[in-house]
């Protein structure tokens, strides 16, 4: 749990440091960026504008098809394409902004068209799609938690019972204490059911303690995700 706990702090430390930096976009194919476009980028103060130069590296680029302001002028369909290095954190973040940007010049450009040509927005939006979840959060976190917590639990029992159960067979023979053990004045299926036994508990207190550290992660979890 300490270790879901710290890698869990340092991935949120991460995204953080990843949203709040400041990544240039190129332009590429074009002599300027379209106006509406540019306002669009320029209104998130996590992205930047500028022309590509020859050689320089930028972590997102902005590539204009050639005839792209022809085929806006003609109402056709200009072609755009985002470059970007998926292995860069923040050139990814970048590129889904960038999608969401374009996806709004996209409506923007489809409503001045119609708009041109004095026709309802409806007649290019004929469907509205949403998707209404009944389940309170309660319940979709029990069932997420009814997913993973028997796996958890079987492996908290697996490890809680492999260290004991070596140490009181072949452990035993390896000090050889075993010899002595069965010359007791006490039956062989004692002496096993006893051994049974203490590995029956001491997994047994493995397996409440793992529970409850797990569980004080959890709220600890979801107090910081609140937060």
């Amino acid at each position: 749990p300490v270790l879901f706990l710290v890698t869990s702090q340092a991935a949120v430390q991460r995204a953080q440091d990843v949203q709040g930096e400041l990544v240039t976009v190129a332009i590429e194919g074009a002599p300027m960026v379209p106006p509406q476009l540019s306002e669009l980028i320029e209104a998130d103060d996590k992205l930047a504008l500028t022309l590509a130069e020859e050689g320089a590296e930028y972590a997102v680029r902005l590539r204009f098809e050639e005839g792209f302001d022809h085929a806006l002028a003609s109402d056709g369909t200009g072609a755009v394409t985002i470059i970007y290095d998926a292995t860069d954190e923040a050139g990814a973040r970048a590129e889904l902004q960038l999608k969401r940007i374009l996806k709004r010049w996209d409506r923007a450009l489809v409503s001045g068209r119609l708009s041109a040509r004095s026709l309802p927005e409806q007649l290019a939006s004929p469907l509205a799609i949403t998707s209404d979840n009944v389940a309170p959060p309660q319940k979709v976190g029990r069932h997420l938690l009814a997913q993973v917590v028997p796996m958890v639990l079987v492996l908290m029992l697996i490890m809680g019972a492999f260290y004991p159960a070596i140490e009181v067979t072949a452990g035993e023979k390896e000090r050889g204490t075993l010899q002595t053990l069965l010359t007791a004045p006490i039956s062989a299926i004692e002496i096993i059911t006893g051994k049974f036994l203490s590995v029956f508990v001491v997994t047994g207190i493995s397996a409440a303690s793992n529970i409850l550290s797990l569980g004080l992660l959890v709220l600890m979890m979801g107090s910081m995700a609140a937060s």
